[in-house]
């Protein structure tokens, strides 16, 4: 006690006035009931002094300034300095793709520190490494589709397997752009800032026209098989409503893709409430789990109408060649004695079945490839929409979807 007055100067007379008593013991306290209980207060003085110091630390524990902490939906915050903010270890921050915890761009405190900025480091290291193995690939897929086209007289732009692995490459090269901005300025924020939004954005929409194109080029393959069973008008209906609904989907893929956008574009003008941001979140994640759905669906029911329509145009190949060995039981004994002497008719008959063959299994095992990276996407969506928990963690989900 008597160190603290030789600090403050000369004592102030006591007021006799009424008064509240404030909730923690402060100095004023302490002094007035020095001065009127005299030397014989020790062990009171001591209580006081012991209060003082337990409520200090008490307040101390939460924001060293009064401002408390953020504790609610997202989690609790343990420490946080004299502004409200939460204190972050060396290798954490609140830089959280689209549902934002570090506020501290607006004025306002940083809620959380969920994000491991190591972890995330590493992740978008493996998603850009990834992006080149798969470039590499769709470059040598690229020569030999433009080999395909000049052999078929066909021009590039016209070739629909090259203008689909064209779209992949250019989504793989935004990928590796966003991945490679979010290690240079972690700060730069899906969902928030508009660089790493339109990027994305983009990113997506060229992966939806690749989807398109190719199922496109896939179907008028199948097609083309049945057209002399069904007709031409016929099989250009088909070719048409089929069309129609991948435009639709790719509609409704976009919307959701541009969601992020619309919230980066809206925070960039104000409109950065943490309710906004967390309702385009979900939304948009909710949309993307719903396209993934129905494109799993028609990815499914278009796996099966290509197989059957594969089946019976190759069995009809197999009959029309049987029919002109002489019959059926004539072709299994040629196979059984492995003669060699094939008119050349019937020579093209079986390269034809073969042609079938193979474009029938290299659509069906790349179809149900696209089908399982759409499920685990899919799965991504619906896990992120409908968890809390991920709410505040998309940092780690969006280069984890790139790599898986």
């Amino acid at each position: 006690g008597a160190s603290w007055f030789q600090t403050q100067g000369e004592r102030p007379a006591p007021d006799s006035s009424p008064r509240l008593m404030p909730a923690l013991p402060l100095p004023s306290a302490y002094d007035a009931s020095l001065m009127e209980s005299g030397p014989g207060v020790d062990s009171a003085s001591l209580e006081l002094d012991s209060a003082y110091d337990e409520g200090t630390e008490e307040l101390g524990s939460g924001t060293q300034a009064g401002s408390p902490c953020y504790s609610g939906f997202f989690g609790t915050c343990i420490a946080c300095d004299t502004h409200g903010s939460c204190i972050c270890a060396d290798d954490s921050d609140g830089l959280s793709d689209f549902v934002l915890m570090d506020r501290t761009r607006w004025g306002e405190p940083r809620l959380l520190c969920t994000i491991n900025s190591s972890t995330v480091d590493a992740l978008n290291i493996i998603a850009m490494v990834m992006a080149l193995v798969l470039i590499a690939r769709i470059v040598r897929s690229l020569r030999v589709q433009r080999s395909t086209a000049r052999e078929c007289s066909v021009p590039s732009w016209k070739h629909k397997p090259l203008i689909a692995l064209g779209f992949c490459f250019s989504g793989l090269l935004l990928s590796i752009a966003m991945h490679l901005l979010k290690l240079l300025d972690p700060g730069q924020i899906l969902g928030v800032d508009p660089l790493p939004s339109a990027i994305s954005f983009l990113r997506k929409c060229c992966f939806f026209v690749a989807f398109m194109v190719h199922n496109q080029h896939a179907t008028q393959v199948a097609a083309r098989t049945q057209e002399i069973i069904l007709g031409r008008q016929e099989i250009l209906r088909i070719i048409q409503r089929k069309e129609r609904n991948l435009n639709l989907q790719a509609l409704v893929g976009i919307f959701g893709a541009l969601l992020p956008t619309t919230a980066a574009t809206l925070s960039n003008n104000g409109f950065h409430t943490l309710k906004l941001q967390t309702t385009l979140f979900i939304s948009s994640n909710a949309i993307g789990a719903l396209c993934t759905a129905v494109a799993v669906y028609v990815g499914m029911s278009d796996l099966r109408f290509f197989k059957r329509w594969f089946n019976a145009s190759i069995q009809a190949s197999k009959d029309s060649y049987a029919i002109g060995a002489g019959g059926a039981s004539r072709v299994q004994e040629a196979k059984r004695l492995r003669k060699g002497t094939i008119l050349e008719q019937q020579s093209a008959t079986l390269e034809t079945v073969a042609q079938l063959e193979r474009s029938r299994d290299s659509i069906l095992a790349f179809g149900r490839r696209v089908t399982a990276a759409t499920i685990a996407l899919g799965l991504s969506y619906l896990v992120s929409a409908a968890v809390p928990f991920m709410w505040t963690h998309m940092s780690y989900v969006t280069p984890a979807q790139s790599i898986f």
